[in-house]
């Protein structure tokens, strides 16, 4: 049932009292954290009911990630945004933010392809409308996945912008005028998918 107020609302004893709700709270507007006169308690914990800081953010993988996230899925800070022609995007690729605004398939091959600019990987087919996951947590499909080593192998394993393009790679580039940039981590792997930790180096070099 909807509760509509056009006032200023007060909920229980804002030092005792816990609010819960079951499902999904949408807000129209601005949210703000005010705590009580007098102290400086104001956390948010998303995922936890205990945070320790002002925002606690937990990703819960306990459960098996491929029970959690499909193909491409992921969360984070996410991106929508081509003011150029609104490319065709395939799911869970690398894509690097070209200068006339239009998202483009990474190549290690070449710095100016995906050495020095944003990175994302595509949240859907088109940047506009579903976005690019700049940094965050995401499934990463066994297809633009190379070099996966041994099932279970993968954990904390750092990977690369691949010379296959919009791929990432376990192995770093090797070859002449190839750059190196680590994308991310891997979490978990299940049938070749991987559970990746999204946060591109702002870094790169260039191998020789």
């Amino acid at each position: 049932m909807p509760v509509i107020s056009d006032g200023n609302n007060v909920l229980g004893d804002a030092s005792t009292d816990l609010q819960s709700v079951s499902g999904s709270i949408q807000i129209s507007g601005s949210l703000a954290l005010v705590p009580p006169s007098g102290s400086n308690d104001h956390r948010i914990g998303v995922g936890t009911l205990t945070p320790k800081t002002a925002l606690s953010v937990v990703n819960d993988y306990t459960t098996d990630f491929e029970d959690q996230i499909a193909d491409g899925e992921g969360g984070g800070e996410i991106l929508r945004y081509n003011p150029g022609t609104d490319p065709s995007t395939t799911v869970g690729q690398l894509y690097y933010l070209h200068t006339n605004g239009i998202w483009a398939n990474t190549d290690a091959d070449a710095v100016a392809t995906g050495g020095s600019q944003l990175l994302g990987i595509a949240m859907g087919t088109s940047p506009r409308n579903d976005g690019m996951l700049l940094r965050g947590f995401v499934r990463v499909p066994a297809t633009e996945v190379k070099n996966i080593p041994g099932s279970g192998a993968v954990d904390g394993l750092p990977l690369y912008v691949s010379i296959v393009a919009g791929h990432v790679d376990f192995s770093a580039p090797s070859g002449s005028s190839d750059f190196v940039r680590v994308v991310g981590y891997a979490i978990d792997d299940d049938n070749g998918d991987v559970l990746a930790y999204f946060n591109p180096d702002g870094t790169w070099v260039v191998v020789s």
